[in-house]
């Protein structure tokens, strides 16, 4: 499953770091500025697994 997606599913532009997920299995975080962020300024970002 791919997880480093933007809301709407978009193609990331950039690449995604430092990528955990949870014990349960069901959220991912990761960093990346590839969503609306500054280069070289990375945001985290979660993705609830159903």
């Amino acid at each position: 499953m791919r997880v480093n997606v933007g809301a709407n599913g978009e193609q990331a532009i950039s690449s995604s770091n430092y990528a955990t997920i949870s014990a349960n299995g069901k959220v991912v975080a990761f960093t990346s500025d590839s969503f609306g962020g500054t280069p070289g300024n990375d945001q985290v970002w979660l993705r609830y697994l159903e």
